[in-house]
């Protein structure tokens, strides 16, 4: 889907190549059941949510700034969504208010350009918490986030927040560039506010940081496989009771 904010109408295609028309206005798009379904911003700056109606089973796509639904689509009928940032800073809020949103073949958000330092933005929020949370970084703004099994994989951002609650956070560094020997510097804070109850992920290189909530369970920090690793737990909010688990894997590393 591709929508201008404002435009008549926008198109998309299914997976036999069909091009469907489906307006700004929130016209049903239909099921896609094997090709991912694709929403491209163009406005520059642009605030979408997504989240799911729990009344009709809809994936909903959602200009925050009306707000307006720009796009629906059956759940049980879309293999996965796509989301093509354009050259502002975008904002992307996946909302589990309603549930889970998130398909089967999961949500890639390609944040694309930013027009200041703030860049584009991924936010995580709503529903009753996740008792699973991994984050795999990668270089460029990359990184994959899979909560409680279910996937958001993103390229280009710059910051990234995990607002409801978290079981076991585990989070994977690799600069994914096949280089061994690097040195990578990995740092966990309080964000500088203390009481607050969230942590902040500053990762190495162009990998992305993230600010996320105390976990409850479990803190696990794995190291990249082939660099030299320094893993730094700089300060904690008041009341962190989670266990921390800290695997160097390959290089040298240092905590």
């Amino acid at each position: 889907v591709s929508d201008q904010r404002g435009s008549e109408s926008a198109r998309t295609t299914d997976h036999t190549g069909v091009a469907n028309a489906a307006g700004s206005d929130g016209t049903d798009i239909g099921a896609f059941e094997i090709s991912p379904l694709t929403f491209n911003i163009t406005a520059i700056g642009s605030d979408f949510s997504i989240r799911l109606n729990s009344t009709n089973g809809q994936i909903e796509v959602i200009d925050n700034t009306g707000p307006t639904i720009v796009a629906y689509t059956p759940f049980a009928g879309t293999f996965g969504l796509i989301i093509n940032g354009g050259s502002g800073d975008d904002l992307l809020t996946i909302d589990f208010s309603n549930g889970n949103p998130i398909p089967a073949g999961g949500i890639t958000f390609a944040a694309g350009g930013q027009a200041t330092a703030s860049g584009d933005s991924l936010t995580i929020t709503g529903g009753a918490g996740f008792s699973t949370v991994t984050y795999n970084t990668a270089p460029g703004g990359a990184g994959t986030l899979t909560l409680n099994g279910s996937t958001i994989n993103f390229t280009g951002l710059e910051p990234v927040t995990i607002v409801p609650t978290v079981g076991t956070l585990t989070i994977t560094i690799d600069d994914a560039n096949g280089t061994a020997g690097e040195t990578l510097t990995t740092q966990i804070t309080n964000g500088g506010v203390v009481g607050d109850g969230l942590l902040f992920l500053d990762a190495p290189g162009s990998a992305e940081d993230m600010t996320f909530p105390m976990p409850t369970t479990a803190l696990i920090i794995n190291g990249d496989n082939d660099d030299n690793d320094a893993i730094t737990i700089v300060s904690l909010d008041t009341g962190f009771a989670a266990s921390i688990t800290i695997d160097g894997r390959g290089g040298n590393d240092s905590l």
